[in-house]
């Protein structure tokens, strides 16, 4: 299975848990980590750096980030060094990040990133269109 690492501006990652766990139950090897306005880049990369090696069971790990160019994305960017270990996604979403954890149990980490890129705008819509 693969694990999951949020990490985010703030408690948005906490809260995308919390979320998450209200609609599918608890859920094992997934973990968010907010960027605290005391916080540096440094401080962040070595909690996700940490928590990542807590995390993989050799699956690898999935970084799921808030927003492409934030110091959460950039600093996630450093982990990427741990090669065949994680992957790292920007623009995390609850319908997404739902989805992800439908799919976690049955696909690779490649997988999931493929999944990932052709799920991603798929929850979004407008409702004046719908209704």
């Amino acid at each position: 299975m693969v694990s999951f690492l949020i990490v985010s501006h703030g408690g948005f990652a906490e809260g995308l848990i919390d979320a998450s766990q209200m609609i599918m139950g608890e859920q094992e090897k997934v973990v968010g980590i907010g960027l605290q306005t005391e916080e540096g880049p440094e401080q962040l990369k070595e909690k996700m750096k940490k928590e990542v090696e807590n995390l993989d069971e050799g699956d690898g790990v999935l970084v799921l980030v808030d927003l492409y160019g934030g110091t959460p994305g950039n600093s996630a960017a450093y982990l990427l060094e741990m090669k065949n270990k994680i992957e790292v996604l920007t623009g995390i979403n609850l319908p997404l990040f739902l989805e992800l954890l439908n799919l976690r149990n049955s696909q690779s980490l490649k997988e999931l990133v493929d999944s990932a890129k052709s799920l991603s705008g798929k929850g979004f819509k407008v409702l004046s269109e719908i209704l």
